[in-house]
């Protein structure tokens, strides 16, 4: 019997999914059937839960090469039941997740995004809001965040669930390939390599994109509801700071990201936040820096386009990427 199925049966069952703690009533409900089970067996479940943070990703992926469905496919990897959805889309988002859910008989429990007190809605609010709703409804061990544009690679999960019965262990992590050859081009004109910097961009301001977290590790994280970027940052930082260890999962991720081309405005809100929580160095000279590197790039990063896509592409995404970089770190130059 379906799980839902087994609900509707049962006492647990509400049609209001936000007035009811329908895990811990379903495993009341069960556990009465079966008094053997110990209450340590009833509350630890190896399977992580699955949770989304989306915002209209049913058309953002329209202009990657994979879809959301393909993303979701990637998921069947794992042994898991439960997805979580925060969603604030006008699109058929939820309408994708729904019909892959109920091809593939996993239960969905969907919610907007709450707003803690701040004026809109923002990745760090929907992260809470996943977060909190993992806690107040399931006795599972693990949430797995996995953002909407990345696709989970071969291996990914035999490489994970070796690390899921370490104690020390609060955040297991996937190594994030580009979809597209000109940023591993790019780091290896430089001499860079691609992998360590990986890590190393990883450590040094955080990433969501495929993300298990220890419940014992986030059971009392408020994030920021103004971090509508970098609370991933905020995430690793307070999973650090509880003493927890992170393991990395070289299988990783293929990251398409099809919205990399930020605007003015959003890379000031980006270099305003990065300054106010102080992601980066806050030295004159760090910035100083930085902005003289990013200024320079555009040699290596029209070499690395080029290369990828040809003339015509390559200088016009070159261009696009290395503005990116220069106007973010300007705005981190300028101001307090």
């Amino acid at each position: 019997m379906k799980f839902l199925e087994f609900l509707k049966e049962s006492e647990a069952y509400s049609a209001e999914p936000n007035e009811y703690n329908w895990e811990k009533r379903y495993m009341e409900k069960l556990f009465s059937l079966q008094p053997d089970i110990s209450p340590a067996t009833r509350l630890f479940s190896p399977k992580p839960v699955l949770a989304f943070i989306t915002r209209n990703s049913h058309l953002k992926m329209q202009k990657a090469p994979v879809s959301l469905k393909n993303v979701l496919n990637s998921t069947l990897q794992i042994p898991y039941t439960h997805i979580i959805l925060v969603d604030d889309s006008t699109d058929e988002t939820q309408k994708v997740f729904h019909e892959w859910c109920e091809a593939h008989e996993k239960d969905l429990l969907v919610s907007n995004s709450k707003t803690y007190g701040y004026d809109k809605a923002t990745r760090a609010t929907a992260r809470q809001t996943a977060i909190d709703i993992f806690l107040e409804n399931f006795s599972h061990k693990w949430i797995l965040f996995i953002d909407d544009d990345v696709v989970l690679n071969s291996g990914w999960w035999s490489e994970t669930e070796e690390h899921l019965e370490n104690p020390k262990i609060g955040l297991v992590w996937g190594l994030n390939f580009d979809a597209y050859p000109d940023s591993h081009t790019y780091l290896k004109t430089l001499g860079i390599d691609y992998v360590g910097h990986m890590i190393s961009e990883f450590y040094r301001r955080g990433g969501m994109h495929d993300t298990l977290l220890r419940r014992e590790a986030i059971e009392d994280i408020k994030i920021p509801p103004d971090l509508h970027v970098f609370e991933d940052w905020y995430v690793l930082q307070h999973v650090q700071k509880k003493g927890y260890d992170t393991a990395i999962i070289k299988a990783g991720v293929t990251h398409y990201n099809p919205d990399w081309n930020y605007s003015r405005t959003q890379l000031w809100e980006m270099a305003h936040l990065a300054k106010k929580y102080g992601v980066e160095p806050s030295t004159l000279s760090y910035r100083i820096y930085r902005f003289a590197r990013s200024m320079t790039s555009i040699v290596p990063t029209a070499y690395a386009s080029i290369k990828s896509f040809g003339v015509k592409k390559g200088i016009s995404r070159a261009f696009q990427r290395w503005r990116v970089k220069v106007l973010y770190r300007a705005f981190m130059l300028l101001g307090s």
